[in-house]
């Protein structure tokens, strides 16, 4: 039997989901897989886990730091993540 590889835990859809998220494509498609139907299941895993994640951060408000996410302008992001700032108009 083969050992699953690291993003096929919890932690690793969820950040999967974020950096999909982040780049705009498809969690298969950073992974590579061409089997469509393989390809929907990560997709879906990956959003269900995501959706997950976000709705108890949101659950928490305040606490959510204690799930690892945060709210920022409306988005859940790891704690970690900085937010890009828009460039001034001037």
């Amino acid at each position: 039997m083969t050992k699953a590889p690291p993003f096929a835990s919890t932690d690793g859809l969820r950040n999967l989901d974020i950096v999909s998220q982040r780049y705009g494509q498809r969690p298969s498609a950073m992974l590579g897989i061409a089997d469509p139907y393989r390809a929907w299941c990560w997709d879906e895993a990956c959003a269900i886990v995501g959706l997950h994640a976000e709705t108890e951060a949101m659950k928490q408000g305040a606490h959510g730091e204690q799930a690892g996410l945060r709210n920022v302008g409306g988005q859940v992001v790891p704690s970690g993540f900085i937010p890009k700032v828009p460039e001034p108009d001037w």
